[in-house]
C-alpha cells in the first residue's frame, strides 16, 4: 500500500481545496446499480463512494466553494479522496515569515507615504490594500493562503501614524515660525529704539 502526501499546517491540521461546488461529482441510485440500470461500465477505473443523498438526511453541511447550496458529507468524503489522490490542500505560511513580510511592506509603505498630503496618502493606502487582496487571491489559488486581517491593521496604525507625525510636524514647524516673527519683531523694536534720540525722537504735546 502507499501512504499518499497531505500538505498540513503547523498545528498539523489540512484543509480541503474542494474540487468543485454541490453536485459536482456523479450520483446513481442504488436501486438503479442492483437492477442494471446503470451500466458497470460507469464505474470503470472509478472509486465508488456509498453514502445518503436523500432530501431528508441530516448528513448535509455548508462548504465554503458554494455558499447557497449544502453538500452532502458523501460528496465531502469525495473531495477528501480527490484531494489526497491531487495532492491538493490548502497551507498556511509560516507565520514568522508573514509577519517579516508584512514588516518590510508596512515599513515601505510608511517610507513612502511620509509626508504627504492627506488625499494623497488615502489613495496610495487604499491602493496598497487592493493590490494585497489581488496578491492574496493569487496565493489561494496556488494553494497558499495569506493572512489577510495582518496588513489591514498595518495600513490602519501606519495611516495613524502618519497622521499623527503630521499633526506634530505642522505644530513645530508653525510653532517655529511664530517664534522666528517673534524674534523678529523683538529685533526690529530694539533696533527702533537705539536709533532714536533727542533730535529724532517724536515727541507729543499737552
Amino acid at each position: 500500500s502507499q501512504v499518499l502526501p497531505v500538505q498540513k499546517n503547523g498545528d498539523g491540521t489540512a484543509m480541503i481545496r474542494y474540487s468543485g461546488k454541490v453536485n459536482s461529482y456523479p450520483r446513481y441510485s442504488m436501486v438503479d446499480v442492483l437492477e442494471g440500470v446503470v451500466s458497470p461500465d460507469e464505474f470503470s477505473d472509478c472509486i465508488v463512494i456509498i453514502g445518503s443523498s436523500a432530501d431528508s438526511a441530516t448528513d448535509t453541511y455548508k462548504v465554503p466553494v458554494d455558499r447557497q447550496n449544502l453538500m452532502y458529507g458523501v460528496e465531502i468524503t469525495a473531495n477528501i479522496v480527490q484531494a489526497l489522490l491531487d495532492n491538493r490542500f490548502y497551507v498556511y505560511p509560516d507565520l514568522f515569515l508573514m509577519a517579516a513580510f508584512s514588516g518590510i511592506l508596512s515599513t515601505f509603505l510608511l517610507y513612502y507615504t511620509n509626508g504627504k498630503k492627506i488625499r494623497c496618502m488615502i489613495f496610495w493606502l487604499l491602493s496598497f490594500l487592493i493590490g494585497y487582496i489581488g496578491l492574496c487571491a493569487v496565493f489561494r489559488n496556488s494553494g497558499t493562503i495569506l493572512y489577510l486581517v495582518y496588513m489591514p491593521i498595518a495600513i490602519m496604525v501606519i495611516f495613524a501614524i502618519n497622521i499623527i507625525w503630521k499633526y506634530v510636524y505642522e505644530r513645530h514647524e508653525a510653532a517655529g515660525e511664530l517664534k522666528d516673527m517673534l524674534f523678529s519683531m523683538a529685533e526690529a523694536m530694539t533696533e527702533a529704539v537705539d536709533a532714536r534720540t533727542p533730535y529724532n525722537a517724536t515727541h507729543t504735546r499737552n
